[in-house]
């Protein structure tokens, strides 16, 4: 580790002794340079590098580099050294480098990390490096083959900042080829073509080409300008069915937005209307639309945008009369009426609310309108039952209180499963019986009987918010306590009960407690924590309740029940053990029992100190009399964990991976091979390209591939055969290698490794080394002498011709056979070229030294 960080620090003599004659830095400023980096070095080399430590690393790098630039400012033209005078440009790249260097040494251990990969994608775009932005996109894709945003990505560099949109759509097409499912990638597609055509009205504008071209050439071009290729790419985006009827919408919306692209939209909008007449979000969308449209014209009258909407959900509502769709309408409606109370209620012009009077009766009479329309499709369904509901509403709000009673016994018995069902129907009868005076009784009936045919049909854990409701509306009746009490105490008493109604039953401990006294408080305090599965928010709401008496008053109480919630819920309720601490310094105890023993026993350590730090600091350092805290530091407490304290726990996992890892550094090196193999020959590609993941192999191939494993068996010999494949996923390279393991039955012992990145990497240039390299040290175990890859030209010849040093050329079905100098790593033997190339065999076992 010593030898290869002062390796890398020499390499920066040159660029350092440049910063100090140039009078950027000063001595002591390059010393602490130096030490910087030789400390985020040291970081980097250790056994258990993270990713923060790289992070940090560029950060303190990025920040160099912008003090670099602010002193070149300020130094420049004072700086009498030769050195300045024009000659100072070779020195401009030195911290940008040693960065994309710590960012390539990164990607070697978190290659699989898109947010590092990212970050590194925005670096070269602010430092202009386009060649090596080139590659490492390449790269990316290679690895990371099925993320459709690094495909959107990179084809959006290429379009925006290359200006190459023939790459861009190449990219696009390939990333559609392996991500057939990804619906944004197709949406990004559509618009990038429709902002190509936008910049080639703009660039025909200024040229003004349009008159130096012939009728012929101005039609097919105008075809292209009204956004052709977008309707071509929304067509084939349509066949591929990935599209819902949301996703159509978006393409949709995203060609409005435009607003030059007329023709687009219409072909989109007649497509979208056919190809989905039942679709709830369609008919909203085009309500909307019709809406969008009047008020565009520069039409004030609002009647005119209402009638427009409406004539739209007429025809919805008649062509699919469904619960959704009459749900649709209604909150349409609804928005508006809510629109036209706003209004009424801010503004005070007599005209203005005449209007808005006027519009929101008309309003109001459509909803009674839909609302009867809507009785005969009425069903099960979720959308039914809100329908309902906001029928409810509505009537309540209008003052039909019988008929909204009626609507939620409606609602009721058609979804016996839902709280707000019965939520509303209490509602309803509780707002009948309030505006009747009926008899006090009546009502106590009313309510019992509601939540006990809820309870029945109800699961506990969902009828929470009902007895909320109903313990509010009890309370505010004035009813007696004792009949609710047992009501819910009966409740509680089932398995479920004590979790789920917590908080209901600490409400109701509260109720009674200012309602029917202290005393009574206690008792039914007392009988409800000794129930099955009381939560800790009910010891909380009776520790608070007795703190309200005052500490002298209730100190052998509140211990006695914080010691028992401590028991039941210390483990995950930091704020017991906050209380605990409130408490102990209320009694003047020196350092805070609660916060040693929470120490001990809280899963959840920093919510405690986070709460102690806002509001009580002080008692984690002082008692209530003042004394310091004596504690042992929190290293040498001892942990739950079978008597092993924290720190010993950690030195034993050390020492566990000392004796157990060092495998990898202590194994001897010893030479490394392998065989870069090319699948063998395959049926021929459809002229379209299409299904080309899917070809198999010919009868000859299948032969080649049996002839390559007798081969390498021949060439291997005497070494070991290949222990690790790493193979393509295309169809034609995993037939090689089952025919090569039919032949050589020692093969199939082989841990094999299918990867997508090598087919949709196979024809970049320059890259499909670095993939090599990334996929065996990731895959090939440290004691593996020889590893297989399969995969597909041009990159395996150039892969072959790089790590050899020599030019290879590869058929289908060769392969070549390399070795590496003595190393203790395949990552080490790797990264050392070149490899001695020992043979090239090409089928029918054609032998090239």
């Amino acid at each position: 580790m010593a030898d290869t960080v002062r390796y890398l620090m020499e390499g920066m003599l040159e660029e350092l002794d440049a910063y100090e004659n140039l009078g950027w830095f000063s001595k002591e400023e390059i010393r602490k340079i130096v030490k910087e980096r030789t400390n985020h070095e040291y970081h980097l080399k250790r056994r258990a590098a993270l990713k923060t430590d790289f992070l940090r690393y560029i950060e303190y790098e990025e920040k160099l580099e912008k003090l670099r630039k602010l002193r070149k400012r300020k130094f420049r033209g004072k700086d009498p050294s030769e050195v300045s005078k024009g000659k100072n440009e070779k020195h401009e790249g030195y911290i940008l480098r040693r960065i994309h260097f710590i960012y390539e040494r990164a990607f070697r251990k978190f290659w699989g990390d898109l947010r590092l990969w990212m970050a590194y994608f925005e670096f070269c775009k602010k430092s202009k490096a386009n060649k090596l932005m080139s590659k490492a996109l390449t790269r990316c894709l290679q690895l990371h083959p099925n993320e459709p945003g690094i495909w959107s990505y990179a084809a959006s560099w290429e379009f925006e900042s290359n200006h190459n949109v023939e790459a861009a759509r190449s990219l696009m097409l390939r990333g559609l080829r392996t991500c057939k499912h990804s619906v944004d990638l197709w949406l990004e597609y559509f618009k990038m073509e429709l902002l190509y055509a936008m910049k080639l009205r703009k660039r025909r504008q200024v040229l003004g080409l349009e008159e130096k071209e012939s009728s012929e050439e101005k039609s097919a071009m105008h075809s292209v300008l009204d956004g052709a290729v977008a309707c071509i790419v929304y067509k084939n985006a349509s066949a591929a069915k990935v599209l819902d009827p949301a996703d159509h919408l978006r393409f949709l919306d995203f060609a409005k937005s435009t607003g030059s692209f007329p023709v687009v939209v219409e072909f989109m909008q007649e497509k979208i209307w056919s190809q989905f007449p039942t679709s709830v979000a369609v008919w909203k969308y085009r309500a909307s639309s019709a809406e969008e449209s009047t008020s565009f014209q520069g039409t004030d009258n609002q009647d005119n945008s209402l009638s427009s909407a409406v004539d739209v959900y007429e025809k919805a509502i008649v062509a699919v009369p469904t619960p959704a769709m009459f749900l649709s309408y209604v909150n349409y409606l609804q928005v508006k009426l809510n629109s036209c109370n706003r209004i009424l209620n801010s503004l005070g012009d007599d005209h203005e609310k005449s209007t808005s009077g006027r519009l929101g009766i008309q309003y109001a009479g459509l909803l009674d309108h839909v609302f009867e329309r809507a009785k005969p499709v009425l069903d099960h369904s979720m959308e039914s039952c809100m329908l309902l509901l906001t029928m409810v509403g509505h009537q309540m709000r209008c003052g039909n209180h019988h008929a909204a009673v009626s609507t939620a016994e409606q609602c009721r018995n058609l979804h016996p499963e839902s709280t707000a069902a019965w939520i509303s129907y209490l509602l309803a009868c509780h707002r009948v019986l309030c505006l009747h005076e009926s008899d006090i009784g009546e009502w106590k009936s009313r309510l019992v009987d509601v939540l006990t045919s809820a309870g029945k049909v109800l699961p506990t854990k969902d009828s929470a918010e009902l007895w909320s409701c109903g313990l509010r509306l009890w309370s505010g009746s004035h009813l007696p306590v004792d009949a609710f009490v047992d009501l819910l105490e009966s409740k509680l008493q089932s398995s479920e009960g004590g979790s789920a109604l917590c908080h209901v039953a600490s409400s109701c401990i509260r109720w009674v407690w200012l309602s029917s006294g202290v005393d009574e408080g206690r008792r039914l305090s007392d009988r409800w924590i000794h129930l099955p599965g009381a939560g800790a928010p009910l010891f909380l709401t009776s520790l608070n309740l007795e703190w309200s008496l005052g500490v002298a008053c209730s100190s052998e109480r509140l211990r006695r029940l914080l010691s028992r919630a401590e028991d039941l819920h210390g483990r995950e309720h930091p704020d017991l053990w906050l209380f605990g601490v409130r408490l102990d310094r209320a009694h003047g105890i020196g350092p805070s029992r609660a916060h040693w023993q929470a120490k001990h026993e809280l899963s959840d350590l920093p919510a405690l100190e986070s709460a102690l730090q806002q509001g009580g600091t002080s008692s984690l350092s002082k008692g209530g009399d003042g004394v310091k805290s004596q504690h042992r530091p929190f290293l040498h407490r001892k942990e739950s964990n079978g008597g092993i304290s924290g720190f010993e726990l950690r030195v034993r996992s050390h020492r566990w991976r000392r004796s157990n890892e060092p495998t990898k550094k202590k194994m001897a090196a010893f030479p490394r091979r392998m065989v870069i193999l090319r699948h063998a020959d395959s049926m021929p590609p459809k002229p379209d390209g299409s299904a080309d993941h899917a070809r198999l192999l010919t009868p000859k191939g299948c032969a080649d591939s049996r002839a390559a494993a007798r081969a390498m068996q021949k060439a291997l010999a005497d070494k070991a055969l290949p222990t690790v494949a790493i193979c393509s996923d295309a169809s034609r390279a995993r037939q090689t290698l089952t025919e090569m393991t039919e032949e050589v039955s020692a093969l199939k012992m082989m841990s094999t490794h299918f990867e997508a990145s090598i087919y949709a990497g196979a024809a970049l240039d320059g890259t499909t080394r670095g993939l090599i390299t990334d996929l065996v040290s990731q895959h090939a175990p440290v004691d593996a002498e020889t590893v297989l890859c399969i995969g597909h030209n041009k990159g395996w010849e150039e892969a072959a011709s790089e790590f050899s040093g020599k030019e290879v050329k590869l058929q289908p079905g060769s392969f070549a056979l390399m070795e590496s100098r003595p190393h203790a790593t395949w990552l080490e033997a790797l990264e050392d070229l070149p490899w001695t190339l020992v043979e090239v065999t090409h089928p029918p076992a054609e032998v090239s030294q």
